[in-house]
Formats: C-alpha cells, structure tokens, sequence
C-alpha cells in the first residue's frame, strides 16, 4: 500500500481485506476497481463490527474505463476534501486501480499545492508518460494493461 498522492492510497486486494492496515492508515473510503471477471471476487470487505467499509466501487464493464475517469475523480476530491483517505484497489493493486491513479495524478486540480514546480511546467495537466513515471516511483511494479493505457492517455480524466 503507497500513497501515490497526499491521502490517496494504491494497493492490492491483500491490504484492503486486513482491517488492522486500513485502521492503521485512517482510511476512510475505499475504492475497489472491478471488471466482471473479478467482481465477485474483489467485494467490499467488513470491518471488525461486521459493517461494510465505505465504498466507491468502479465497475468497468467491456473495457469502458474512460467513463469511470471523472466519476472517480469527484468521488476522490471530495473524499479528501473532507479530511478523509482513499484507499484505491484492484486484484494486484498494479493494473485498473493503478491506470485510475495516474487519471487523477494527470489532472493536477486535485492537488496544485503538491505540483508547484510541474505546473510551471505543464500547466492545468500532465502528459500520460509524466504522471505515470510519478505513479511508478510510489508503486515500482505497476503494469496497466494497453487497453487501459489507451485509454487514459486520449482521455482528460476530467
């Protein structure tokens, strides 16, 4: 689990399943990115208490990820805006949820005081290669699928 930007976090399914680590990381939202393969497999944990966690699910059905992008986007500023921690998850924590982490990162909006000095550079929003390589520093292994990478390229997140 790596907080790729300040109070969003990357990771695998392992982490979200182990209440112990998302107490420890004060996460309040969680944000499983599914495609029907995994659905049924990557459900909202429960805490301790048997309640279900707080919840954002992206269900992506026949490779449609760009329309997630803003959905997501909203979902996470508001989230953080509140003070809150978002934990965003795929099976491996490398592919979907990785490709949805660097969409956010690509819109720097969401963060303009964590950026200063890139968006000197790329002003308003970085390139797909910029944010990823800022994505890859925070999670080494991640690996997106080309479908996915496609699509977060040719798409503004926002």
């Amino acid at each position: 689990m790596q907080e790729v930007l300040p109070n969003v976090f990357l990771g695998p399914l392992q982490v979200a399943r182990n209440n112990a680590t998302l107490h420890a990381n004060r996460i309040t939202l969680l944000i499983p990115v599914r495609t029907p393969n995994t659905a049924r497999f990557l459900s909202v944990p429960k805490d301790h208490d048997g309640r279900t966690w707080p919840a954002f699910c992206v269900d992506i059905q026949h490779d449609q990820i760009m329309t997630w992008f803003y959905k997501v986007f909203s979902r996470v500023k508001e989230e953080v805006e509140r003070g809150g921690r978002v934990f965003i998850y795929c099976e491996n924590g490398n592919g979907l949820s990785a490709a949805m982490c660097v969409a956010l990162v690509m819109d720097t909006r969401l963060y303009p005081f964590y950026f200063p000095m890139m968006l000197m550079q790329y002003p308003g929003r970085w390139d797909y290669r910029t944010a990823r390589e800022f994505v890859q520093r925070k999670r080494y292994s991640i690996d997106i699928p080309d479908w996915a990478r496609f699509a977060v390229e040719v798409c503004s997140p926002v």
